[in-house]
């Protein structure tokens, strides 16, 4: 990995629509802010394919073009907040239920 010891990192308002699967490399990374793009998944498939580091306790990917809620986040047991605001989710997962550690 590029920085394998980086813990927080801000993607925010890049007008990107390619999610950098390189991120899952990034095994100590705590928070993710991916604001303002164009994201409309974040897997190589689908976008219920989710590549992101386990370490994860803060993603935020506010005003982007999800329609599908990306469920490989009900993965991520350490996320403690989580921000989807301003996309286009019609259905949440029941499985959202299982990130207990979620306060936000």
């Amino acid at each position: 990995a590029v920085a394998p010891h980086l813990r927080e990192l801000n993607l925010s308002t890049n007008k990107f629509t390619t999610f950098p699967h390189t991120i899952q490399e990034l095994t100590q990374l705590e928070s993710l802010i991916l604001t303002n793009n164009q994201f409309s998944d974040l897997g190589p498939k689908s976008a219920t394919e989710v590549e992101l580091p386990c370490s994860l306790r803060s993603l935020d990917a506010t005003r982007n073009d999800f329609h599908v809620f990306p469920t490989g986040i009900t993965t991520l047991t350490s996320l403690s907040l989580l921000n989807l605001a301003e996309n286009h989710i019609a259905l949440i997962p029941k499985e959202l239920g299982l990130l207990t550690s979620i306060t936000t």
